[in-house]
């Protein structure tokens, strides 16, 4: 699918302050390896023993150091609850920014948020995660919806850490103009690549789930993010 807009930020949407909250709250929930192919997760329970399999390398996901190397923190419960005025903060720019991309999809629903971290430490290449989309091939089985929107916020100085880039690939032609040399060239003349402005704490980065995106592997230091789904019924 071609997009006008593949991506769409907002420096420095929250201040240090809002950032360091953020990440006061996320200690409250248990620290676990970052899992591939998690989510669906909107009726997770924390406290039960089932949830317990859900999370980490069970069945909600499955822990792939070739594929993602990170640890994250599943912000489980009500968002109001845990996060107050910023969670209204972020919503209303997640959807001042679907607005002005022309994306206009319909949202139901915010699935649990998760505090990421890349340690530089981490595996022979340091945290990172590899190319992949957010957007499943399948509603989830226990809502029936998918991943329309996806966000992340930067909560860590660009000055901390090297490396950790987030990037996505945009196909910036239409089908019916590509020429035979288009279709031989180099994948990497595709990549885009986060501003440094969108690379400053507290800055905002939207995107619609279906593109594909990484995060290059943090070579020094430590990069802290907050990610979130918005999720809705399947586009008709």
């Amino acid at each position: 699918m071609n997009l006008q807009n593949y991506m769409w930020t907002y420096p420095s949407l929250l201040t240090s302050e809002e950032v360091e909250f953020i990440n006061g709250k996320a200690l409250d929930f248990p620290l676990e390896e970052g899992a591939v192919g998690q989510g669906g997760r909107l009726d997770l329970d924390p406290d039960a023993e089932e949830a317990h399999m859900l999370r980490g390398n069970g069945s909600g996901g499955k822990v792939v150091d070739n594929i993602r190397a990170s640890d994250v923190r599943w912000l489980h419960g009500d968002h109001l609850e845990i996060l107050g005025d910023v969670f209204n903060k972020i919503t209303d720019a997640v959807t001042m920014g679907m607005k002005q991309s022309g994306w206009n999809v319909d949202i139901e629903q915010v699935e649990p948020f998760q505090h990421t971290t890349y340690h530089a430490q981490q595996g022979e290449r340091g945290g990172f995660y590899t190319w992949h989309t957010d957007a499943g091939d399948k509603p989830y089985e226990n809502s029936g919806m998918i991943r329309k929107l996806s966000m992340s916020i930067q909560l860590t100085d660009p000055d901390e850490y090297e490396g950790g880039n987030f990037q996505w690939i945009e196909d910036v032609r239409a089908k019916d103009t590509l020429t035979r040399e288009d279709y031989t060239r180099d994948m990497r003349d595709f990549y885009r690549q986060i501003p440094n402005s969108s690379k400053q704490k507290g800055s905002l980065i939207l995107f619609p789930s279906f593109v594909h995106h990484q995060v290059t592997p943090v070579t020094k230091g430590t990069r802290t993010s907050l990610v979130g789904w918005f999720i809705g019924y399947p586009y008709k």
